[in-house]
This record gives structure tokens, sequence and C-alpha cells, in this order.
């Protein structure tokens, strides 16, 4: 039997995945061989199928994407926005060369292995692609130019923006439906606008801002400063995602107005909707000020869910609790009017198309929550 070592806060993750990456990167470096490949095999070491080691995986990959922030953001330091912005035509050059001679590859070598068309071009397209991260750290380590240095940066990031609009092509691919000229010249527009504000932004107001708390003349101030700056920027790169878009490009969506007459305390079965669950996706329900809607907590207990002027009650239906892998659970509820009142009450059904394909997505499922 194997002993095991179990982390059970983010603390203790922390001190584990720090503990892990000095040994491999120790090693690594000794070997005389890039110490990211040590960084990459200490988190096989404590990723979640290395038995021995049992730790939260939502706690890890949260580990995992502040040491990615971080290192990002040390990277950047070291470039100039401007000699970039120079370099943009080779970049692009080399990246559409790059990218499109690794997706024919991947294509023909998919097929003559006898995999599906749509298999192939996945195959070639999951090949095109370099890691930013990996490549630029490695790039560093080595003491490679600046100049190429600052063109395979230049490069990476052309392939991240052509990756971001290969998922939108892909996505309804993999569904079954064909490309959206709609749904990928918005995402191009999103992301050119988000770059612009991201680069005109920093360009004009980070440089004055940093300048400013360097002034007061103590280092740790201007630590917390630029890491805030750092994280500020990779949650602004959290944008709303359209991870449901293909389910709904013809939604079915209704609104009703319902009546519950009014009636005596009621007595038994005298209830104006039986518990039940909604059946689509998600459900957003206006009341009046007499109120009657009661929800069934984890307990089994009912809870009135009194009006609030001005809010809208959302549920969670079931569809939505499917192709969430059960992260969102849908709601059991009823209706029973105790006060002797007419009540009325607008629920807006929101459904997915009705040729939508229902299963749980791929960012819900894991070997903790399999589907």
């Amino acid at each position: 039997m194997i002993p095991s070592l179990v982390a059970r806060s983010f603390l203790e993750d922390l001190a584990l995945v720090m503990c892990v990456a000095a040994a491999t990167t120790v090693i690594f470096h000794a070997l005389r061989q890039p110490v990211v490949v040590g960084y990459l095999v200490a988190g096989m070491i404590v990723g979640p199928y290395t038995p021995g080691i049992l730790v939260d995986e939502s706690r890890i990959r949260g580990v995992s994407e502040l040491g990615v922030i971080l290192l990002m953001f040390a990277l950047g330091l070291e470039f100039s926005i401007r000699r970039l912005l120079r370099l943009g035509p080779r970049a692009a050059f080399i990246t559409a060369v790059q990218v499109g001679l690794m997706i024919w590859l991947g294509y023909v070598c998919g097929r003559a292995l006898g995999w599906t068309e749509l298999e192939s071009i996945f195959t070639g397209a999951l090949l095109s692609i370099s890691s930013t991260t990996i490549v630029a750290k490695a790039f560093a380590e080595q003491h490679v130019g600046v100049e190429l240095r600052e063109l395979a940066l230049g490069v990476l990031l052309c392939e991240d923006l052509v990756a971001v609009i290969m998922l939108a092509v892909l996505t309804p691919l993999a569904d079954g439906a064909g490309p959206s000229a709609t749904a990928l010249g918005w995402t191009a527009l999103r992301l050119g606008g988000f770059l612009l504000a991201m680069i005109g932004g920093g360009i004009l107001l980070i440089p004055p801002l940093v300048r400013f708390v360097a002034r007061t003349g103590r280092d740790e101030t201007l630590v917390v400063a630029s890491v805030g700056i750092c994280f500020g920027f990779a949650m602004a790169a959290e944008l709303p995602r359209d991870g449901f878009d293909h389910l709904f490009r013809k939604p079915l969506t209704q609104m009703r107005l319902l009546h519950y007459p009014a009636q005596a305390v009621p007595q038994g079965n005298m209830i104006g909707a039986r518990a039940h669950r909604d059946f689509g996706f998600f459900t957003i329900l206006l009341q009046d000020e007499v109120g009657g809607l009661e929800v069934s907590n984890q307990s089994g207990e009912w809870v009135v869910a009194p009006p609030m002027e001005g809010a809208f009650v959302v549920n969670v239906a079931e569809m939505l609790k499917l192709v969430t892998n059960g992260r969102f659970s849908s709601a059991l509820h009823r209706v029973i009017n105790r006060y002797g009142r007419e009540r009325y009450s607008v629920p807006f059904f929101a459904n997915p198309s009705y040729d939508a394909v229902l299963a749980p997505l791929p960012q819900f499922v894991d070997q903790a929550h399999p589907a």
C-alpha cells in the first residue's frame, strides 16, 4: 500500500508545491536542464493523477494559475511593447506559416491514421499552438539574444490570438454545427477591443502609477502595488465567457403571466403549484407583493422566498445542472398562496435551441467530478 501525503488547506497545498518544486528544480539545474522542465515535473508529482499525494484539485489549479500569472508578469517586464509592435508584421507572417503548416501536417497525419476528418482537424489545431510560458521561460534561462527572444514572444502572442479564433471556429464544429460568421466576428471584435484597452491603458496609466508609488521610497509598497497591478490585469482578462452560446443559437424562450386565485388558509393539497424543478436552463421570475414562493433547502425544509421590490428570482433549472455537471443545482420549489389575496407572477423561461445536444461541458469534468 502506498502511503499518502494529504494536504487539507490552501496553505498546505502551497507549502507542498513549493517544496516539491524546490527539489525538482535543484535536480534539473544539476543536470544542466531547463529549470522550467523541473516545474513541469513538480506539477505532475502534486497533480491529481499521482498516487500517494492527496490534494484538492481546484486548490492546486488555483496555485498553478497564481504561478503562471507571476511568471508571465516577470517575463513581460523584460520586453518593450513598442518593439513588439514593430515586430508585428514579421511575427504575423511567421505565425501564419507555422500555424498553417502544422494544421495541415496534423490533418494529413490524422487521416493517414484512419481518424475522422473532425478529429484530424483538431489534431492539427492542437499541434499548431506553442506554450508562451514554457518557451519564454526556457529562452530566458538559456540567455537567448534579446532580439530573437522578442521575435519569438511576438510569434507566441500571435499564436495565442489565433488560438482564441480557432476556439470560436472549432467549438460549433465539435457540436455538429457549422462555424458561425457572427460568432467569429464578435469574438474577433471583443479580442481586438480588449487588446486595445489593455495596451493603451497600460501605456497611459500604469507607468505614471508605478512612478508615483516608487516616489514613496518604500520597496514593500512598490512590490505590493506591482503585484496588485499584475493580478488586476489577470482579472480583467477573465472576460464573460461564451461557453453556452452554441446552445442558444435559436433559443426556445417564453414568458408567462400566472394567476393564483385568492383562497382561505390552504390545507392539505390546496397549493398553487406542486413541488417541482424547472426543466429548462434557467428561469427569471418577477413576483408581486403577495408572495407565496417556497424553496426546499438541503435539509428538505421549505423556506419562504419573500418578494423584494425591484428584484428578480433567478432559478437554476435541470438543463443548466446537466451541462455544468452538477456544479449548479436546480432548486425544488413550490407555490402556496397563504395570504387570502390574488397572486400574480411573471416567469421568463430560458431554454436552449430545440436541436441543442446537451452534455457536461469539458471545463466541468475532472477526476473528482466525472461526467
